[in-house]
């Protein structure tokens, strides 16, 4: 067997990348480093009762595109593999803010699972290789990477679903993958995108491998011991960075929050992990995932002022320092400033208020319930035009007891922080009467009596509020 079909070999034994009887996508793009994985993986993939079909991602870029297709098309065909070919929809694709490299690729990733379920195949092939991966490594350097960063590609990881992505070729050289082809005669198509370079990855393989390489020959083999030892030590991290999500966090839903204190407890290390995978999971973008942003995150959590805030972490997602509590929420757009207007005749729910009309009944409800509710006489609640609205400057509540108290007051008394204040949706009539603040308080208005017939009830979604009261009281 040829050495690097033992290396290959090794490498799917080692790492368990093809299971027995599996089905294994090839994706060929038609240059050498796919070709001669598809080759070697067809010589030996009986060993392990595995059959391959081939993807190759039209990409729609070059005009020679076409001539890759059918190139791809014509070496499947001699070799009796299946071959499927998908182009990449652009018109689907709006291209915002990101570079057309990074669109392709998940346009590719994307093709790549939709025809690995097709086929029925569990595993996607790469051609990447060692050289790939040292480029990987130098390129995370630049951009500050971290641990995480640094582990670069993995031999196997998920794609989607029940759908991995492996790369059996990883610690194989670029050298001996040409000399592979060379000896086995295999045809081989040049991409001329590789040789531009206005691509960032383009410029470190022709002019920064070559300058380390002559300093250190076996740069790119020790790059790539480099990212094995920080993919083993980034597995350790996430381990324990899970286990501090369960021991100090809570989710709710669309937001975690954590005590400080028990976040600084925790290791610097440990902290800058756990924020990555709170925001991960969030699906934060990239950029706000790099070492350095994620130091600053935690440099926000360790200062003792200000004791209330909020930080931006990317267009969706925000910090909040709530006193003791932290608190990592997607963004929520600010309630109307056009009031919205309840119709009691029907059930609904407008601006996070939801209500219904029922007929008064033996029970009593609404005798000692909470402000997370209300209960209004229908007939009395109906004599003025009812709206659900943001607070404004100047607005008072008529109290059960007696007087008025201002809103803000109201908010400052039982310190619900200011970016909670902008969000809560006040019940009112259109005069400017006040009857209820969700959780906060009820007026004397259109209170159900041994006289009401019919009676609206209406309670209040908004997580936010609720969630924070809870907190407070943790």
């Amino acid at each position: 067997m040829h050495a690097l079909a033992i290396a290959v070999v090794d490498a799917v034994r080692r790492d368990n990348l093809i299971r027995r009887g599996a089905r294994v996508l090839v994706a060929v793009s038609g240059g050498v480093d796919s070709l001669v994985l598809l080759h070697v993986l067809h010589s030996v993939c009986d060993r392990w009762d595995a059959a391959l079909v081939v993807c190759h991602v039209h990409h729609r870029l070059r005009k020679e595109a076409d001539d890759e297709a059918a190139h791809v098309r014509s070496v499947c065909a001699a070799w009796g593999i299946p071959c499927a070919v998908r182009a990449v929809d652009w018109d689907s694709d709006d291209g915002r803010g990101r570079s057309i490299q990074d669109r392709a690729r998940d346009h590719r990733y994307a093709l790549l699972t939709e025809v690995a379920r097709d086929y029925g195949c569990t595993d996607v092939a790469l051609g990447h290789h060692r050289g790939d991966q040292a480029e990987t490594v130098l390129i995370r350097l630049l951009h500050g990477a971290g641990v995480h960063g640094l582990a670069a590609m993995r031999t196997k990881r998920k794609l989607h679903g029940d759908v991995a992505l492996i790369r059996p070729m990883l610690a194989v050289s670029k050298e001996d993958i040409v000399a592979y082809a060379r000896e086995q005669g295999i045809v081989h198509v040049h991409d001329a995108s590789n040789d531009c370079r206005s691509y960032v990855r383009n410029v470190v393989r022709q002019d920064v491998v070559p300058v380390l390489r002559a300093i250190q020959p076996r740069i790119e083999a020790l790059l790539s011991t480099t990212a094995a030892v920080c993919a083993s030590e980034d597995d350790v991290l996430a381990s324990l960075a899970q286990e501090a999500r369960a021991r100090i966090c809570i989710d709710e839903g669309t937001a975690v929050t954590f005590d400080r204190r028990a976040f600084l407890s925790l290791p610097l290390a440990l902290q800058s992990r756990l924020f990555a995978l709170l925001l991960s999971d969030m699906n934060v973008q990239r950029k706000a995932l790099d070492a350095a942003r994620l130091w600053d995150f935690c440099s926000v959590v360790a200062c003792e002022r200000p004791t209330t805030g909020t930080w931006d972490i990317d267009a969706h997602v925000v910090l909040v320092r709530e006193y003791a509590m932290m608190r990592l929420a997607l963004r929520r757009a600010p309630l109307s400033r056009t009031p919205s207007v309840i119709d009691v005749a029907n059930d609904g729910c407008v601006q996070d208020i939801v209500w219904r009309t029922v007929a008064r009944g033996g029970d009593a409800p609404w005798r000692g319930a909470s402000l997370h509710e209300a209960w209004f006489d229908a007939r009395l609640l109906n004599e003025h035009r009812l709206v659900v609205r943001a607070r404004q400057r100047g607005d008072r509540v008529t109290r059960l007891q007696h007087g008025t108290k201002a809103v803000s007051d109201v908010f400052i008394d039982a310190k619900i922080p200011a970016r909670v204040r902008q969000l809560v949706p006040l019940v009112a009539w259109e005069d400017g009467h006040i009857l209820w603040i969700p959780t906060l308080h009820r007026s004397p208005y259109a209170l159900v009596s041994d006289h009401t017939e019919d009676i609206v009830h209406m309670w209040c979604t908004m997580d936010e509020l609720g969630d924070w009261k809870r907190n407070k009281k943790q």
